[in-house]
């Protein structure tokens, strides 16, 4: 893990290895007075200057001394890293979107909804997320038809219309919204959840009539 030759550690201090002495101090005050501890995450060196990002476990050994056990997480936080700027980029374009983006869960539940959407609704993304999405922002005229809809999406079987339009109610009273959606599926081909991008079309709308 470390690239050292057997023998080439032996005797030498911890410093050598752990990159920033003060977790090194603060790790052992924090044991001192407990027998064990386990997955500590922390960097040590590698021979040739290196980071690796380690969890550390210690026990008791053989007198005053203490075993120390590493597990290497270095691909997994370096895989972390990428997930996490991957998200942000992610949530960069759909806040940068000028029409609505929204996800519904299978269970009827919004998962994602950009900051457009959260607009057009009159709500904060985090007022969004998390609620149903047909008993909360449908009319009951309208309600159950549409779930049902959704519903026979999650089937995965074609479906010939991909656009909808219908109103969504808001703290300021009903909008209409108007748009496609797409199935999401995932890696047996299931569907799991239904990407809707629409427009706001009220005012397009009150102008035809």
């Amino acid at each position: 893990m470390l690239v050292y030759g057997p023998g080439e550690l032996q005797e030498a201090p911890l410093a050598r290895i752990w990159k920033d002495t003060n977790e090194m101090d603060a790790f052992f005050f924090a044991i001192a007075d407990v027998p064990s501890a386990s997955d500590v995450e922390t960097r040590f060196l590698r021979k040739n200057g290196e980071e690796v990002v380690v969890l550390l476990s210690v026990g008791s050994g053989y007198g005053q001394s203490v075993v120390l056990t590493l597990t290497d997480i270095t691909a997994r936080k370096i895989a972390e890293k990428e997930r996490e700027e991957e998200r942000l980029r992610s949530q960069t374009y759909l806040n940068t979107a000028g029409v609505m983006l929204f996800v519904i869960q299978a269970n009827h539940t919004v998962a994602l909804a950009n900051r457009r959407a959260a607009e057009v609704l009159g709500k904060t993304e985090p007022m969004i997320t998390g609620q149903n999405w047909f008993s909360t922002f449908l009319s009951e005229e309208i309600r159950d038809e549409e779930s049902r809809r959704f519903n026979q999406i999650l089937t995965g079987k074609p479906v010939l219309n991909d656009s909808f339009e219908y109103p969504v109610l808001t703290p300021g009273g009903e909008r209409i919204i108007a748009g496609h959606f797409t199935a999401l599926r995932d890696d047996n081909a299931l569907v799991t959840a239904v990407l809707y991008s629409a427009d706001d079309v009220t005012e397009a709308r009150r102008m035809q009539e």
